[in-house]
């Protein structure tokens, strides 16, 4: 998920990996061969609006479609929108609680890089 906050725009989206329908198309699966080590998520285009961009990503052993949290398609920007309000958009994708000892884990990280307009 992709979070903008900015004083003009302020949403969260769901960043789309693959050409399907469904939310398939949101969930980049890992096989045993990638796990521990770097992997490409392909080529992205940089749209506006540009500056901060934050990325949330989460890994789980159990199939995430469930835990994807709906979203509108957005014909002006071309992105799947979960929310114009970026508190609301980080609630639905996560939360925290006491862990458990489970070997059924899942695990998030952040992405947070700058563009700039060419």
């Amino acid at each position: 998920m992709g979070h903008v906050d900015k004083k003009s725009e302020r949403f969260s989206y769901l960043i789309d990996f693959y050409a399907v329908q469904g939310n398939r198309k949101f969930i980049r699966y890992v096989d045993a061969d990638e796990v521990n080590k770097w992997i490409s998520l392909g080529e992205f285009d940089i749209i506006a609006p540009f500056g901060l961009e934050t990325f949330q990503m989460v890994a789980t052993m159990k199939d995430p479609i469930d835990m994807l949290p709906a979203n509108v398609f957005d014909q002006e920007t071309e992105l799947y929108i979960v929310s114009r309000d970026i508190n609301k958009g980080v609630v639905q994708t996560r939360a925290l609680r006491k862990q458990r000892e489970s070997i059924d884990t899942a695990a998030e990280d952040v992405l947070i890089f700058s563009t700039i307009e060419k």
